[in-house]
């Protein structure tokens, strides 16, 4: 799907939008939501968009701001991680 023509397939497009910006202390809230993004067929779409925009409020992708900066942060990690490792290979082929 191109642009957000994914955004008229998501499960979330007929439901309460109130329902997406659950209350920062309520539990169930965040719950609800992430139950319909979890059946939702455009949820990995969904999470992508919202990364490229990390200033997002709500659920979106089934994950709430918070849960998303933690993943940017964790995904940076690992490609930080991958690249450590990258550059020490021609090293260790040296030293062998």
């Amino acid at each position: 799907m191109k642009s957000k023509e994914w955004m008229e397939s998501a499960n979330c497009s007929t439901a309460d939008p109130e329902m997406f910006f659950p209350d920062q202390n309520s539990r169930w809230g965040l719950e609800k939501a992430q139950r319909i993004c979890a059946e939702c067929s455009v949820v990995a779409e969904c999470l992508d968009y919202a990364q490229q925009y990390p200033d997002l409020l709500g659920i979106w992708g089934g994950l709430s701001q918070n849960q998303r900066a933690r993943k940017r942060t964790d995904n940076r990690k690992a490609v930080r991680s991958h690249n450590e490792w990258a550059l020490d290979q021609p090293l260790r082929e040296i030293l062998g």
